[in-house]
């Protein structure tokens, strides 16, 4: 149930508030803000805004508020959306016992917060500000890097600030653990994201790997597609979006590559029946925070094949649950990789892979949240 209606002085108090940047893509993030919700009794969602292609029934039947009702232009939303959650008006509100934050802008909100507690969840620091800078510098145009700089001149200090204003910062990784230590000196505790695990269940594989990471220079793309582009015999289906989709659809094209196809972002049913039914899936970004898709891969019994960098070296146990390709691995060893995880060897991991899905559970991230808030 979607909403942006004023509340009135007097409004019951809720169990929780939970804040998020906006809803856009199905990622990891936003199924973690979904799970927020279904955590309390008495709960509302604000983000600043839905995207219309959203699928809105990810939130079930909690209301989410936005604070605007229209998207703005993709650039923009870096200083629109921190703006929206640093000028939220008290009346916008309910009272409420508790307000989770995640995502990089609605932690500011934490400075008009009336909430006898805040909890920040942290999927990672800015990266476009520390550890991916050089990155941007040499990957984006130059007015992107400009941008970059004048949102980071604007907002470093608050988004510290807010960090130094909650109760507790929790983080999904050890790897995002340490960035928030070397780069904001903030101490954090480790809760990993909820996987929904009873969903998914083994199926015979229909002849084909799967990628399911965001179509975008840092998840490796490119790297994936080419190595299938050089195995005509081996099929690939990429299931996700992104600003490479265009540009990956018309490599293919040109390599004639019949064997790769494209969905765009599907349903969940559809991305469900897609992971139960491949033979392994790749997933290869560059020092990852955490990485859901690996977690729910395995929770269907299928390998993954990995990096062994980031949040994917805490999820992926080598040669039992997949393979860790080293971040400097060159195509060869991709193709090396998926020519071991043939049918056979992948569902001989069948059962560790389930296994090590296990300790991703909802249950256990609902059991570890509540006794962070709660105590």
């Amino acid at each position: 149930m979607i909403g942006n209606n004023k509340y009135t002085h007097g409004a019951r108090q809720l169990d929780a508030l939970v804040f998020y940047d906006y809803l856009q893509v199905k990622g990891g993030a936003e199924r973690v803000f979904s799970n927020f919700l279904q955590l309390f009794e008495s709960v509302e969602g604000v983000v600043h805004y839905i995207d219309k292609n959203y699928a809105t029934e990810e939130v079930g039947q909690k209301i989410v508020k936005e604070l605007s009702e229209h998207a703005p232009h993709r650039y923009l939303s870096h200083f629109a959306t921190p703006l929206r959650f640093l000028s939220i008006h008290p009346d916008f509100l309910p009272p409420s016992k508790v307000n989770i934050y995640s995502g990089f802008y609605s932690p500011l909100q934490v400075f008009r917060s009336k909430a006898e507690r805040n909890f920040y969840y942290c999927h990672t620091p800015p990266r476009h500000w520390y550890d991916m800078a050089k990155y941007y510098q040499e990957n984006e145009r130059w007015l992107v890097n400009w941008l970059i700089g004048l949102q980071k001149c604007w907002l470093e200090s608050q988004y510290k600030s807010s960090l130094l204003r909650m109760d507790k910062v929790i983080c999904n990784s050890e790897n995002v653990r340490s960035r928030l230590f070397r780069y904001l000196g903030i101490d954090s505790v480790v809760v990993y994201p909820p996987c929904d695990i009873a969903k998914y269940h083994w199926q015979p594989s229909q002849g084909y790997y799967l990628s399911l990471a965001r179509l975008e220079n840092y998840k490796r793309i490119e790297d994936i597609v080419l190595a299938f582009c050089d195995m005509p015999d081996k099929k690939l289906v990429v299931a996700s979006g992104g600003s490479l989709l265009e540009p990956m659809r018309q490599l293919v094209q040109e390599k004639n590559a019949s064997n790769i196809s494209f969905t765009g972002w599907v349903d969940e049913q559809s991305l469900t029946r897609l992971i139960e039914n491949c033979i392994a899936t790749i997933y290869l970004p560059i020092d990852e925070d955490f990485g859901m898709s690996p977690v729910e891969s395995m929770a269907a019994g299928k390998p993954v094949i990995g990096i062994n960098e980031g949040g994917v070296m805490e999820t992926i146990q080598h040669e039992q649950t997949g393979l860790l390709l080293e971040p400097e691995f060159v195509r060869e060893q991709l193709i090396g990789a998926i020519s071991t995880m043939n049918e056979v060897n992948a569902e001989q991991m069948r059962h560790a892979c389930t296994i090590r899905a296990s300790h991703f559970s909802a249950e256990s991230f609902n059991n570890k949240l509540k006794s962070i808030i709660w105590t």
